[in-house]
Formats: structure tokens, sequence, C-alpha cells
């Protein structure tokens, strides 16, 4: 889970509605699904 993730494991992002808590998130890196909408300048 995106939330329970710390910063020496990954995650993984399969929905837009879990998105946002990605800026708060302390995992090291996340796999996320090709068909989200993503802007990678944030």
């Amino acid at each position: 889970m995106i939330k329970k993730a710390n910063s020496n494991q990954i995650t993984f992002i399969r929905n837009n509605k879990y998105l946002k808590f990605w800026s708060d998130a302390k995992a090291y890196a996340a796999l996320i699904s090709s068909d989200l909408n993503i802007d990678f300048c944030d």
C-alpha cells in the first residue's frame, strides 16, 4: 500500500484515485499503470 511503504520499498499505483497520495509517500519508487493520466513534470 502506498501509505504504508517505507524508504526501502516500492509501491504500486494502478488507479488515478491513489495518485494524490504519492506526494506524501515514503516509498523509494512506484510502479505505475501505463493507463494512468500523469504529468511527469510534477
